[in-house]
């Protein structure tokens, strides 16, 4: 999965901040998709809501399968979704803040000798300042009348002497999200990391947990590159198989539980949950059939509704 910011299914910085809603820019919101994309269980709520599940699928269904119901409502189908077109359209309202990011702005000018029209002045007040502050999620404000015959310097110097004494004050978030990215360190490589692992399940299903292990580099003592195919067939021996097994299984089900829990709106979170089995004979073919479609509809934004 790449996530340079030139992609161009990817979001500008600026589409983070649409009008009424503000998050800040995060790979995380494409990850959480890329993970949804994985559930068996997030499969089962696109099912559901297209009537396809069969009654032997209805009967394995998780205990907790509203939540997943809920999640799918909130984000829809990501088996076939641009995540440009999605994040303006429906995502921004799911991750962001229901008003915009609060910026500095003129309330209004005066030219030398000009007499004010307090009227006009009513006007700009009220659109430059009591509007655009509710569409911000009403903060501390301040205002000010700089007299533009000053000199920069003696500006600065007056407005760092004003902050001083009214201290810049921690923003008070009035709403959440609906779904909010639970971890305050986002590790993002980690769990890149972690979701190619999956991958390389998929695709090398009949290999044992520690070819796995030794192929992408689980234990850093006991794999620090990718060998080559004459270097698997040398086996390991049987202690350092083992640890290499044991600890491909951890990451695998770590992984497998993160899938759940973002289907059940937690993101990132390895909580142990119930789940149903991967299915890793037809996983990656999926993914490539995604982005071979991703490919093809990447520059059409007027035919997609989400």
């Amino acid at each position: 999965m790449a996530e340079e910011k030139n992609e161009e299914w990817l979001p500008d910085d600026w589409e983070f901040a649409n009008v009424g809603w503000y998050t800040k820019p995060s790979l995380s919101y494409v990850l959480m998709l890329e993970f949804l994309r994985l559930s068996p269980t997030y499969e089962l709520a696109r099912k559901t809501r297209s009537g396809e599940i069969t009654r032997a699928e209805k009967k394995k269904l998780p205990k907790d399968f509203d939540q997943v119901l809920a999640t799918y409502d909130l984000i829809g189908d990501v088996n076939k979704i641009i995540f440009r077109f999605w994040w303006v359209q429906r995502g921004i309202k799911v991750f962001g803040k229901p008003y915009r990011k609060p910026e500095i702005k003129v309330i209004d000018s005066f030219a030398h000798e000009e007499e004010i029209d307090t009227n006009h002045l009513q006007k700009n007040l009220e659109i430059n300042f009591v509007n655009e502050r509710s569409n911000e999620g009403q903060p501390p404000a301040m205002l000010l009348s700089i007299p533009l015959t000053m000199n920069r310097t003696d500006i600065f110097k007056k407005l760092k002497t004003i902050l001083n004494e009214n201290p810049i004050q921690k923003e008070v978030m009035p709403n959440e999200p609906l779904i909010k990215i639970i971890s305050k360190r986002f590790h993002k490589m980690t769990i890149i990391h972690g979701l190619g692992l999956l991958y390389l399940r998929s695709i090398l299903r009949d290999n044992k947990l520690w070819e796995l292990g030794f192929i992408w580099g689980n234990s850093k003592k006991y794999s620090l590159r990718h060998p080559s195919r004459k270097e698997i067939r040398k086996d390991p021996d049987k202690y350092e198989r083992m640890v290499l097994t044991n600890l491909t299984y951890r990451m695998i089900r770590k992984y497998e539980l993160m899938v759940e829990n973002a289907a059940r709106g937690r993101f990132p979170c390895d909580d142990p949950i119930e789940y149903p089995k991967f299915d890793y004979l037809t996983l990656w073919d999926k993914e490539e059939g995604f982005r071979d479609w991703r490919k093809a509809n990447m520059h059409d934004p007027h035919k997609f509704k989400y």
